[in-house]
């Protein structure tokens, strides 16, 4: 993990998990984001620039910013990771007009736009025929652990977009999911306050589990730095609100940063609510259903079967809330997540013992 601050970001959560307090301002003050880095740096093998212009020529990567020389802050809008989720790619390219309201009222820094998977969008599939999850990629592993010849589209992306992903110093990750759902945010720990002035009326974390998603999303590699990663499920794939609440997050996370003023009056969550996710489960074999339609944040009871087929009954061993359950989906791949609700007042401390990356699951 880094250990050296060259943005300004870092200072601002005071380098260290749980530095970021709900309804407060960053520690320091706005004004440490308007800091430009002057040179490239390497930590841990991550390469940073200190100019988007040196990467815009990647297929998919728009950079832009008021000051031509694109300097940082550089902050990274996501859309469609996932060929499918078309919500984050009407923010990605409503942002690429200059008169754009959001545009026009950016301060200070460089939007890096990035449009994930082009390849799974041109077929609108989840991503591509015989190809692999992009958001399960980015520890980048598999270029030393899996033969190049076994590589598929998304493989070949994720390197494309590292640079791009290893210089950011901040990013909104923004995805839609297939059953119906209410918006919620996907953040490591530290970032549940943050993630909470969004707007969602649920935060969700423990996703950077080893025996959940590990680090291995899009949003790993910045939030790994302690630098404000956030993703967002903004609804059900069809629906037209999914692209309201997208555009809406996207403001009032550029507003949290300061890079924007307030550009409207945005009314809240009555409560957020904040669940650690506790299980991943894959699905086992090709004729397992669910026993019933599930929803996001569906509640499940303790012994309830909530799915069985090919000789396997999927028991809840404790009573947890459904997140992206999904039973369409192929053999192996994320059935569905079950968590569990959290009161959380002042953010995740590092010392907060259900916090730990590294803790056993069963």
């Amino acid at each position: 993990m880094a250990s050296r601050d060259e943005t300004g970001f870092g200072a601002q959560f005071g380098n260290r998990p749980g530095a970021w307090h709900a309804g407060g301002t960053f520690p320091g003050g706005l004004a440490r984001l308007k800091e430009t880095v002057s040179r490239p740096t390497r930590e841990g093998g991550a390469i940073g620039v200190s100019s988007m212009h040196a990467l815009s020529h990647i297929e998919g990567v728009y950079p832009v910013g008021v000051d031509p020389a694109l300097p940082r802050p550089f902050v990274g809008i996501v859309g469609a990771l996932h060929g499918n989720e078309r919500c984050g790619l009407a923010v990605v390219e409503g942002l690429r007009d200059p008169e754009h309201p959001i545009r026009r009222a950016l301060r200070f820094g460089t939007l890096v736009l990035i449009h994930g998977n082009p390849e799974a969008t041109r077929v609108c599939r989840r991503h591509t025929p015989d190809g692999a999850d992009l958001n399960r990629l980015f520890d980048f592993s598999f270029a030393h652990t899996m033969p190049r010849h076994a590589w598929g589209s998304e493989h070949y992306r994720a390197l494309a977009l590292r640079p791009v992903i290893e210089s950011l110093d901040a990013v909104l990750d923004l995805h839609s999911a297939t059953a119906a759902t209410e918006p919620f945010a996907i953040v490591q720990g530290p970032f549940v306050p943050l993630a909470a002035r969004l707007g969602c009326a649920c935060v969700t974390f423990g996703w950077d589990r080893p025996a959940i998603l590990s680090r291995n999303m899009l949003c790993s590699p910045v939030s790994n730095r302690y630098q404000p990663a956030v993703a967002v499920e903004c609804g059900q794939h069809e629906d037209p609100a999914a692209i309201e609440t997208a555009f809406e997050v996207t403001e009032r996370f550029l507003e949290v940063l300061g890079m924007i003023p307030p550009l409207k009056t945005h009314r809240d969550a009555a409560r957020t609510r904040t669940i650690e996710v506790a299980f991943r489960v894959a699905k086992p074999n090709p004729a397992f259903q669910f026993t019933r339609p599930f929803a996001g944040f569906d509640r499940v009871r303790k012994g309830e079967i909530l799915g069985r087929g090919g000789g396997v009954d999927l028991v809840a061993s404790d009573d947890f809330v459904v997140l992206l359950p999904n039973d369409g989906v192929a053999v192996g791949e994320d059935l569905l997540f079950l968590g569990k609700e959290r009161q959380i007042l002042d953010g995740v401390s590092s010392d907060w013992p259900d916090s730990r990356s590294d803790r056993d699951v069963a």
